[in-house]
């Protein structure tokens, strides 16, 4: 079966990427940023175009290989997404370093065909073949879901867990369709304000290595 042709992200994409991503989460992650991790560690910065028609995007994802220790920092919630700096991040040249591969991103577009199966699935396999051949040694995985696609994707779909050392986030609302104001707070200091709702609750998906499964950190939350 003729499948999606897989390419690497090209620059001019990053102003989308960023934009869709904030519309569900809307962090102060900034382009600068996000640049800079797509250029420090470009071999998980994905597109998938269409067989038939190469200059239609079917699909786009964005992982960050995170160094071990500033991994277990992300899914315990001592570090955010917005604050990964280039510096922790795993490039080719680094070899078989210990990481933790974070799925920042990941997004269907609509002319993806269902005869290709779910597209997170479909480029979960092509990670696991880019791990296999060149990549770092990968001891767990995350991945911050914040729509109910994404629990569908992450904990039903491919059984990941919630990680207990991660308190967890809501993205708050205010204000009608025209004027809405959006923002992310800590579930342990929200105590509500009038005026503002809940709108989408998020948390922390992850797969372990037996080996991390067993350490003691991660266990014990933070």
């Amino acid at each position: 079966m003729e499948g999606p042709i897989l390419q690497s992200l090209p620059p001019s994409l990053i102003g989308h990427v960023l934009s869709a991503d904030s519309q569900i989460y809307p962090s102060p992650l900034s382009t600068q940023t996000l640049t800079s991790w797509i250029q420090k560690s470009p071999m998980f910065a994905l597109q998938y175009m269409h067989p038939r028609s190469p200059a239609d995007i079917v699909g786009v994802s964005i992982l960050l290989p995170i160094f071990k220790q500033h991994w277990i920092d992300l899914i315990h919630g001592r570090i955010r997404e917005w604050e990964i700096a280039p510096g922790m991040l795993w490039s080719r040249k680094c070899g078989a370093a210990e990481v933790g591969l974070h799925v920042w991103h990941i997004e269907r577009f609509p002319r993806w065909e269902a005869k290709w199966g779910g597209f997170g699935k479909y480029m979960w396999e092509d990670v696991q073949g880019l791990v296999e051949q060149q990549g770092p040694q990968v001891i767990g995985y995350s991945a911050l879901a914040v729509t109910g696609d994404g629990v569908r994707l992450f904990h039903t779909g491919m059984g990941w867990e919630e990680s207990p050392g991660y308190d967890g986030q809501w993205v708050v609302a205010h204000g009608d369709a025209e004027a809405k104001e959006t923002k992310i707070v800590e579930k342990r200091d929200w105590i509500g304000v009038e005026g503002w709702e809940v709108v989408r609750d998020c948390k922390m998906f992850v797969k372990l290595s037996e080996e991390m499964g067993r350490q003691s950190e991660y266990k014990g939350g933070c």
